[in-house]
Formats: C-alpha cells, structure tokens, sequence
C-alpha cells in the first residue's frame, strides 16, 4: 500500500493531505487542511514533538522520524495504531514545507507478534525435549554401567564400559544447551573438563597412577561440533588408557588440549605413555571401532586425523585439512585443569605444569 503523505508548513499546520492520508486517519475530504499534526498523534507525544518540530525547521532534512521509537497515529475516533514516519523538506510556492510519509504497520506488527509468540512456544517445546533427552542419556548410561559390572567376559566389561563414556558425551553437550537456555553454543572449556572429569572417574579411578588434564581456551561452538568434538576425545582418552599405559602400576599423564582462533581449531590428545608402535592393538581390517569412529568424526567436521609417537608418547591431532601442520609431541605443556585418579575439576585451583 502506498504511504499517505502530508504536507505542513513550519507552524506545523496542514496545508495538504492526500485522500489515502484522510483515509487512515478517518476524516472527511479537507477536514485535515489547517489543522496541526499533533492532532494526529496521542496526546502523550504532543509535548515533547513541539520542541522536535521546531528543531526540524531549523535544520530540515530528510530522515526517518522517532528512530528507535514505537510511533503511533491517533483516529478521529481517539484509536491507535503503530506507524513509520519519514520526513522531507519540500519547497513550493507556499514557502518551505515539510513532506510526511506516514505508514500504517499494524498488519506487520501483528505478524511479529505472532512470529514471537510461536518462537516463544517453540523455545519451551525444546527446552522440554532437552530435558527428556538428558534424562534419557542419563538412564541408558545407567543400564550400560549396571550391565558392564554384571557382564561376564573381560571383552563384554570393556565394550559396554566404552559405550558408557560415548553416552556421557553426548550427555555433557545436552547439559551445556539447557545451561545456555535453549541455545546452540557450547562453551568449550568447562564441556572439556566436564567431560575429562567423568573420563578420568570412570577409567582411572583411585586404582591407577595416571593424570588426565585440559586445556581448553575461552571459545565457544555449536552443539554439533561440540558432540563431535567430545565423543573424538572419548575414544583417543579410552585407547590412551588401555594401550599407552598397558601397566596397570604405570604412571603417566594424558592431556586434552583444544585452541580455536577464528574459525581455525586444534584439537590434541597426548600422552606420555610407551608409544604407539609399541601400545598399539593388532591392526583389524579396516581398523577398529574407535579408529573409524574418529576417523568418521573428524571428516564430518572437514578435519584429518594426524598421528606423531615416539618411546616417550604419543599426539594425536585434529584440526581442519586447511590449518592443520603436524604437531610436536611434548608431555610438558600448561594445564588448566587436571583431574589426578577421580578428582573432579575445581575452578580455584591454580593451573598445574606437568613435567615428566
């Protein structure tokens, strides 16, 4: 619909006003000519645009009116409704006047209002069903850890233990989103040390010498990334303590470093252990369930997996095909938070440097 359009003079008279204008405000044919525009307006606006109309005389330009304001038109019949208003100089042979063009935005409003309500529902509906799925991650951890400790076999114990720990990652990312309201960004440093925390819980426990510790900066990332992000952590942390430290008396350290600048991230996993041409398992065909799985991860965020191991220990890197440079292995590196047997994370405590 096209804008109505009046036209006053400095006094803030009407000297015109086209038919779609007397339409809008429900007047009569020249009913608007001589009277003031601030008859157009609520009375709560009248007195502070006197001192606007004046100002706008003195310096007129054209420009959008009340800009950052909700304006309202006033009917003749005393009803409201929202507006948009521009305004423009405009020279005639009455002198300098000035051009309003006024719209009608009552049927937008209306729609973003509606817009707003349905998001509003939407963004409960899916807080509800972060909620259930957390719970429901929760529980089937649960029956996974309840059948590790009634299986049998050693191989059976082992699997259902690692599929325990790939349900606490997808778990710790569904925590953060309802931490974030409803959100879609993970902050990385507390999910990595959440995660390591029931990592190093879970496998480490009181039993054996071994630390595992993070170092994350303050970036944040999508969920998406975030899930895959923990679930490659999860599998490199699990091969780390089964193969790099095949001694159950040995002790060692396994750190979790994540940088990101920009859109530029590494992700490491190193330790200190016997190295892996010495830990490493029998090569299957095709490779084993956590070496596809990574191998799967990482491509599915545009990354390589890159490998570096000595005596001394081992890296692994991830980072994107674009960014990634093959790292230098070294177990002495700044910790930010490290979780000796099953100590949970403490954000007093002062950074930790492990050497060997």
């Amino acid at each position: 619909m096209p804008d109505a359009i009046v036209l006053a003079n400095p006094g803030g008279r009407i000297v015109l006003a086209t038919r779609l204008a007397e339409d809008l405000f429900g007047y009569r044919r020249n009913e608007l000519n001589g009277r003031l525009v601030e008859e157009l307006m609520p009375a709560r606006f009248r007195t502070s645009h006197l001192g606007l109309r004046s100002g706008y005389a003195a310096q007129p330009r054209k420009r959008a009116m009340g800009a950052g304001i909700e304006l309202f038109g006033l009917r003749k019949d005393g009803s409201e409704f929202p507006v948009e208003i521009s305004l423009s100089p405009f020279r005639s042979g009455q002198g300098s006047l000035v051009l309003t063009a006024i719209r009608d935005v009552t049927l937008r409003k209306q729609t973003e209002q509606a817009l707003q309500k349905l998001s509003d529902e939407n963004a409960i509906l899916l807080q509800e069903m972060q909620h259930r799925i957390a719970n429901s991650l929760q529980v089937i951890a649960s029956i996974l850890s309840l059948k590790s400790g009634a299986a049998q076999s050693e191989e059976t114990r082992a699997s259902l233990r690692d599929a325990h720990q790939r349900v606490l990652a997808v778990a710790a990312v569904q925590k953060h989103l309802l931490k974030a309201g409803g959100g879609d960004v993970i902050p990385v440093a507390p999910y990595m040390t959440e995660l390591c925390a029931n990592l190093a819980s879970s496998m480490i426990g009181d039993k054996r010498p071994l630390t595992l510790s993070v170092r994350a900066n303050g970036n944040e990332t999508g969920s998406k990334h975030a899930v895959s992000l923990g679930l490659i952590v999860t599998e490199l942390v699990i091969n780390a303590v089964k193969y790099a430290f095949p001694a159950q008396d040995r002790g060692g350290h396994i750190v979790v470093s994540y940088e990101a600048t920009g859109a530029d991230w590494k992700l490491e996993v190193t330790d200190d252990g016997v190295g892996y041409a010495r830990h490493a398992p029998a090569p299957r065909p095709g490779g084993g369930l956590g070496t596809n799985l990574v191998k799967a991860l990482a491509q599915q965020l545009g990354a390589q997996v890159t490998v570096t191991s000595s005596p001394v220990g081992t890296c692994v890197s991830i980072a994107p095909k674009s960014a990634l440079s093959p790292p230098e292995f070294s177990p002495q590196r700044p910790i930010e938070a490290g979780f000796p047997s099953a100590a949970r994370p403490d954000s007093s405590s002062p950074p930790t440097l492990y050497r060997q």
